[in-house]
């Protein structure tokens, strides 16, 4: 998968420990890809892997990539944002309740930045289910680093998502002119839930882990590692129906600056389209009635 001598799984060299070591990760792909196994052993085992795998996160989730987002009509998005539950069973103790989500199951909410190629470019798996999106970006590092206008690009999210200047969400009640605007960002938001869906595919684990929110957390970001890697390798990924939209609950506390960028958005950057639609549909119903008057 990558060379061990530099990532840091090269620890000696005894044959009987490198063989070791391989058993861990055939041991610890197979749970992921089959979300089956169970001896303590193998545990243990599993559990060495994905703490491993945690300390290259930053070598592979970068943060903005290189692979701009090609969304018809937004100027220079550098990422897409959303949050995707991963069910987790029952933690016990008095924070139970925190992980219950407004589906009423037990799960882990996690925030993914992805580019234009399907990468995650950002992954933050450390919030309980209960908790709403656009909390987990208004507290991530990220969204301070945005407001300090440490990137110069925007954010593409749903209505989960307070819209501000350098994020733009879809218009609640879009007029004409903003419709090929919210089409833009649905296109966008099929191409994230697809890429949900094939993580959740090829990692069986993640529609149900039964272990502690802290290590089913750390084996999330172990996922999203091992997807980034398979990108890079351009290996088969494979193919999901797109969900449709989730009920999730509109924020509606937008920012001034926000609806000030979607304004100018939507006047440089779709008018035209919707000027250019606009004529084309009247030319036809010309041509309809004109052809209805020759005999």
């Amino acid at each position: 998968m990558f060379d061990s001598s530099e990532s840091g799984f090269n620890n000696g060299t005894n044959c009987w420990h490198c063989i070791d070591i391989l058993c861990e990760w055939l041991f610890s792909l197979h749970y992921w890809r089959y979300g089956k196994l169970g001896k303590s052993a193998v545990c243990r085992a599993i559990r060495k892997v994905y703490l491993e795998l945690k300390q290259v996160l930053g070598g592979f989730v970068v943060f903005p990539s290189h692979n701009i987002i090609c969304s018809s009509g937004f100027p220079n998005v550098i990422g897409a944002i959303d949050c995707t539950h991963v069910p987790i069973k029952a933690p016990p103790g008095p924070n139970e309740g925190d992980f219950v989500n407004r589906k009423e199951f037990h799960s882990v909410n996690v925030q993914n930045f992805l580019d234009g190629v399907s990468y995650i470019t950002n992954v933050e798996a450390k919030w309980p289910g209960s908790v709403h999106d656009s909390r987990i970006f208004r507290e991530s590092h990220l969204c301070t680093l945005f407001e300090r206008g440490a990137y110069d690009g925007i954010l593409l999210g749903d209505r989960g998502y307070t819209c501000r200047q350098y994020s733009m969400t879809p218009f609640p009640d879009p007029r004409a002119v903003a419709m090929g605007y919210n089409a833009a960002i649905a296109r966008t938001r099929a191409h994230i839930e697809m890429t949900f869906g094939q993580l959740k595919g090829i990692f069986q684990c993640l529609k149900s882990l039964r272990v502690a929110p802290d290590r089913a957390c750390d084996i999330i970001v172990a996922c999203a590692i091992l997807h980034n890697i398979a990108s890079i390798r351009m290996e088969r990924t494979p193919a999901v129906e797109v969900q449709p939209d989730d009920d999730l609950q509109p924020v509606h506390l937008d920012q001034p600056s926000g609806r000030a960028a979607w304004d100018r958005i939507v006047e440089y950057h779709f008018f035209f389209f919707f000027f250019l639609q606009t004529k084309t549909f009247i030319k036809l119903i010309i041509k309809d009635k004109t052809t209805c008057l020759v005999p």
